[in-house]
């Protein structure tokens, strides 16, 4: 098993039905600090998680593979996902306007 830490960068979503079993694949792509091929797609089938753009995550995954028609390809399967920093909900508050005596300021130049 690996261990990955990371940023999410992307979350993609999937459904579907095989077999008369409905399916659900959730790919986070997981962008590191390396230099090159930074942006890593880890798959997760039929998993609950809530993670969002921006999520500092830490992965589990099993490095395997698949073929079609006689062509072989790589692929990530996510076995846990730890959101260990998250993103800022809202942001902050802008500061108050400041209170102006409608009567007492009427004879003052404008500040501009």
């Amino acid at each position: 098993m690996n261990k990955l830490n990371g940023t999410v960068a992307d979350v993609l979503n999937q459904s579907g039905t095989s077999n008369g079993n409905d399916w659900k694949r959730t790919t986070v792509v997981v962008e590191t600090n390396a230099k090159y091929n930074n942006l890593v797609p880890i798959s997760f089938f039929n998993s609950e998680f809530n993670v969002k753009k921006g999520d500092q995550v830490e992965v589990e995954y099993f490095v395997g593979g698949r073929e079609y028609k006689g062509k072989y390809f790589p692929q990530l399967d996510g076995n846990k996902l730890d959101v260990v920093g998250a993103t800022a909900t809202e942001p902050p508050a802008a500061p108050e306007p400041p209170v102006v005596d409608d009567e007492d300021d009427i004879d003052q130049p404008l500040p501009f």
